[in-house]
């Protein structure tokens, strides 16, 4: 998830309250005598200056940050490129978690070389030292805070060992962020040790059984003792155990819940504990503030620790020229009409808490995997929401079998119109028909000869895992395209080009199409793109058109993502992202495609029972266009394989939703509570292989092309490009020839069998609200707004017409 937003320390922010600097008598004292007193004030003095230290050196803010990862997010822009499926809106889509990626939160901040989120931390551990010296320095934990009208809670603001609990929580809330951050942003750990140093790491864990106090769980548990209500603390705690796949997604979710409720309880007592005595006399501008123990501003630990620190909530005021100019009136008049400002003034004074905003997300999010859709509600009413994703499409999506039950079939082109009836038949309505025909998405799977439980791979064995190798996760082409941390980016290889080789004896003056130079061009070439014009045969067969059009060009990219950990891929339109720029020319690709390495293994006599393995979270199509006026009737859905192929019309809009993973297996099996054995968990991500199939040049009109950029060329076979240069291997040479001549003529005897995709109608569910003017208020302050590095766009506002603008959001 996104960093936590930065407070903006200009504007109409108020200067921060005056510090209180220690006393002479407290560096030079006896410190017996201070040990002795209860949170004596030099303690508190000292305490209390070393997190201000520490926050001024963070930029001023008090809120932790949450990991950062993705893209971050380019605002979520995965890295790696185009949502899965497609190329996303300008490459805003959020990346998952792959050495880091999501950041979680609230907003984006760059994390220090050292992974430091901004502060010493020494200043922290001497904090905490400073008030584990006296017994009694801290109270029991605090309220609960189950209501925002809860006086208890209120109260407790107002008492010295109650602020002194918040601070001991915050501090270890920030140590926990720093811990997050070393071990997410430490090379030797993002990039992996060596497999001895891990070995070693493991069993050293093993035999002491005791957390670590500098592990991320240690401080978490000690931050929620001394506050068990800290919203910033069961955030960031859910987050990093979804991040890391560490317990189940009903766990997880809890804390989210639990978060977003104290949110937004704490926003209203803070706001309110900081209105208390407005009603009186203000006092001159250099008048001290009332001192609990004659050494804590009880309003400015209140406003830094709770507003800012746990709840991620600015100070937005008002216009400051309109407010001198009412000081000027009331000056004028004795002050007799001046008017306090009431609390709903005074909340909306206040921006709305980016942690609330994060937690409630992630809760309606969590709370859909888990098929909760109407405790999901509540959570989604918080933002200005007209649609989201209806229910049956997760249920589908989360189905092991399919609406085909999984069975394969072997349909010719004869068989074309009961396919469409199967399929559920409705006629695809848009003006778009002419230049991308339609024709219902399907899976394909290969030939019942080649495989061993009857529903067999696209994709020769052989090649097959030399593919999977090369795109592994832990392979040189994530690092070497610095997948993690770039925008997105694609390869388009035109068909009709010129063969070109490493060989320099070789005189080859054959076609891509002829001669594939790598594996990449040849799983294209000889096993995908004959699917592909198979499908647009039998899409063309009943219009009037002589031949279905010729595919030119191909644009590949691929994506890994960690299973469970993602949180699925945006709802978008695969576009010619450079032409869109230059000319604000929407056009697609006539098929896109997906290629599913990993992620779904099966077994079983028919192949299509999901092994114990996490199953890849499914494909959804959209039947809906730029062009459409209304939302998607219908959605088609894609339950992954290894090794089979789905395609579907290339204008047509779609995303993929996020699976539980071995979380949901956890689910399964009750274990809600507990953490999970990474020993018993398979280390497979859901890799995918995409690929838009276009009847124009793309790369023509763009000019001068750089690498790693959208439709960008392939990369030199160079040292700093190694995966290219193991891509080529055995494609070189004329030896090799004759084996892909023989590949390729086995795949055009080879009979297509193919799935007909199932469907769900309704695909949008229409929530209520839809015609709440912006911007929109709730009762406890103003509306929320989705987290930008979190939208997947599964909720949305004013659907069909949000999908299409967003094309031009760049």
């Amino acid at each position: 998830m996104p960093p936590p937003a930065r407070p903006d320390n200009g504007g109409n922010k108020p200067p921060p309250a005056k510090r209180i600097k220690p006393s002479d008598n407290t560096t030079n004292g006896n410190e017996a005598i201070v040990a002795e007193q209860h949170a004596g004030a030099g303690i508190i003095q000292r305490a209390w200056e070393h997190y201000r230290n520490f926050i001024d050196g963070d930029g001023g803010s008090g809120a932790p940050v949450e990991e950062v990862d993705e893209e971050v997010e380019d605002e979520l822009c995965n890295g790696g490129g185009k949502n899965d499926n497609g190329h996303g809106n300008g490459g805003e889509v959020m990346p998952d978690r792959q050495a880091g990626e999501e950041a979680a939160g609230e907003g984006e901040e760059e994390q220090d070389e050292d992974g430091d989120d901004g502060g010493d931390v020494d200043e922290l551990l001497e904090l905490i030292e400073i008030l584990s010296s006296t017994t009694d320095a801290v109270s029991p934990p605090l309220p609960l805070c189950n209501d925002p009208d809860d006086i208890a809670s209120r109260q407790s603001l107002s008492d010295t060992n109650a602020l002194l609990s918040i601070l001991l929580s915050m501090s270890y809330l920030h140590l926990a962020s720093h811990a997050i951050s070393e071990t997410m942003f430490d090379p030797d750990t993002a990039n992996g040790q060596d497999e001895k140093e891990e070995e070693a790491s493991s069993k050293e864990q093993q035999e002491n059984k005791d957390i670590s106090s500098s592990t991320p769980d240690n401080y978490f548990q000690q931050s929620l003792h001394y506050w068990p209500t800290n919203p910033a603390a069961h955030s960031l705690l859910a987050n990093y155990h979804r991040m890391n796949s560490l317990s189940s997604t009903q766990y997880i979710c809890e804390h989210y819940v639990k978060a977003a409720k104290y949110a937004s309880c704490w926003r209203r007592i803070a706001l309110d504990f900081l209105q208390s005595g407005t009603d009186e006399e203000e006092k001159d501008d250099d008048e001290e503030e009332e001192l609990l123990d004659g050494v804590i501003n009880a309003k400015e630990w209140v406003e830094l620790l709770v507003l800012n620190g746990a709840l991620d909530v600015d100070y937005i005021g008002g216009d400051e020229e309109e407010e001198e100019e009412e000081d000027d009136e009331d000056a004028s008049n004795g002050g007799k009409d001046k008017k306090q400002p009431t609390m709903e003034e005074s909340t909306e004074e206040y921006s709305c808490s980016q942690v609330e905003a994060t937690a409630s997300f992630m809760s309606a999010f969590l709370l859909s995997i888990l098929s909760k859709h109407e405790e999901a509600l509540p959570h989604l009413k918080k933002f200005q929401l007209s649609h989201r994703i209806h229910p049956n499409i997760w249920k589908e999506a989360q189905s092991s079998h399919g609406g085909n039950n999984g069975t394969c079939k072997s349909i010719c082109a004869e068989s074309k119109g009961e396919r469409r009836q199967a399929c559920d038949g409705k006629p695809h309505a848009n003006n778009e028909s002419a230049t991308y025909p339609f024709f219902p998405p399907r899976l394909y799977h290969g030939s019942r000869a080649t495989t061993n439980n009857g529903c067999g791979g696209v994709i020769p064995t052989p090649l097959y895992k030399r593919l999977c190798k090369l795109l592994a996760p832990n392979a040189q082409y994530w690092k070497e395209s610095d997948y993690n941390h770039r925008g997105y980016y694609s390869y388009f290889i035109d068909l009709d080009a010129p063969a070109t080789s490493d060989d320099s004896s070789s005189s080859n003056t054959k076609t891509v199409r002829e001669c594939p130079t790598n594996i990449i061009e040849d799983v294209i070439v000889n096993h995908l793109l004959p699917l592909a014009e198979f499908t647009l045969q039998e899409s063309t067969k009943s219009t009037s058109s002589s031949s279905p059009p010729r595919i030119v060009g191909a644009e590949w990219w691929a994506h890994t993502r960690p299973l469970g950990a993602n949180l699925g891929h945006q709802i978008h339109f695969d576009t010619d992202e450079s032409l869109l720029g230059r000319e604000k020319k929407v056009t697609h690709p006539i098929i896109s495609s997906v290629l599913y390495l990993t992620g779904c293994k099966r077994n079983g006599t028919d192949g299509t029972t999901p092994t114990d393995a996490a199953v890849a979270g499914s494909t959804i199509v959209f039947d809906q266009t730029p062009s459409s006026q209304e939302v998607a009737p219908q959605a088609w859905v894609s339950h992954p394989r290894d090794n089979s192929f789905m395609n579907f019309p290339g204008n047509l809009l779609h995303g993929v939703l996020p699976c539980a993973g071995g979380r949901g297996i956890a689910d399964q099996n009750g274990n809600k509570d507990g953490n999970l054995s990474k020993d018993k968990e398979e280390e497979v991500n859901r890799l995918t292989f995409m690929v838009g199939f276009w009847t124009r040049n793309v790369a023509e009109g763009m000019g001068e092309r750089d690498l790693y950029t959208p439709c960008g060329p392939l990369p030199p076979a160079t040292s700093e490009h190694s995966w290219v240069i193991e891509s080529q291997v055995g494609y070189s040479s004329n030896d090799a020839k004759e084996d892909k001549k023989e590949q390729t003529q086995q795949q055009q005897q080879q009979q297509n069998v193919f799935d007909m995709l199932p469907s769900v109608s309704p695909a949008w569910d229409k929530l209520d609200g839809k015609a709440i003017k912006s911007p929109i208020t709730t009762s406890d302050g103003p509306a929320l707004t989705i987290p930008k590095g979190l939208d997947h766009r599964f909720f949305v506002w004013n659907a069909p017409h949000c999908f299409s603008e967003s094309l031009y959001d760049k």
